[in-house]
């Protein structure tokens, strides 16, 4: 397992995260590590949904623009993060509903395909399958390469047929990555 965990071009990774255990409410003899599962609250997050609790408890007090206040302050924040501006950003309760919503407005002909990785999240493979049952498009699942990574197996698997690349930038069960920006540029060539 150690060698799935080296990455090249260490020096062109960011500076490593300082430790953030104190942010959870984690016992010391505690390593969770199952975050693709259901991850731990942060504290932040804990308190939050305890005051939206307690909120609740004189309705009086909340006003209509109250609902939709935060979710804008949340779109403008991401948006700074990722280079956007709040339009750019969609709000979706669970990961599998974003990906549904996706799905839902994307082009796929019958004939085309989508790339999915074997082992992956299921929300990311299910939402895929319903889409190319329904259009006539096959669901090209890339098998676990022996040797080599993801990234190759996935520009192996691509071809002018792809209509969706449905792909994370780490594989869930093991850690591994998929170098996005290389099989985006493929994808684009």
């Amino acid at each position: 397992m150690s060698e799935l965990l080296v990455q090249p071009e260490a020096a062109a990774r960011p500076a490593a995260l300082p430790v953030q255990r104190d942010a959870f409410d984690l016992p010391r003899e505690v390593a969770y590590l199952n975050c693709a599962y259901m991850s731990p609250q942060l504290n932040r997050v804990t308190e939050a949904g305890q005051a939206g609790v307690l909120r609740k408890t004189a309705p009086w007090r909340v006003r209509s623009q109250d609902y939709f206040e935060g979710g804008e302050t949340l779109r403008t924040l991401v948006g700074r993060l990722i280079g956007s501006d709040a339009e750019g950003v969609a709000l979706a309760p669970s990961a599998s509903y974003g990906l549904a919503l996706a799905a839902a407005n994307v082009e796929v002909q019958a004939g085309q395909n989508i790339i999915v990785l074997a082992e992956q999240f299921p929300s990311n493979v299910y939402v895929w399958r319903e889409l190319a049952r329904a259009r006539g498009a096959e669901v090209r699942t890339v098998a676990r390469p022996e040797t080599g990574g993801w990234t190759e197996a996935v520009l192996d698997a691509l071809d002018r047929d792809t209509a969706v690349l449905a792909l994370p930038n780490v594989h869930w069960t093991d850690g591994t990555l998929v170098d996005l920006e290389k099989v985006g540029a493929a994808a684009r060539a």
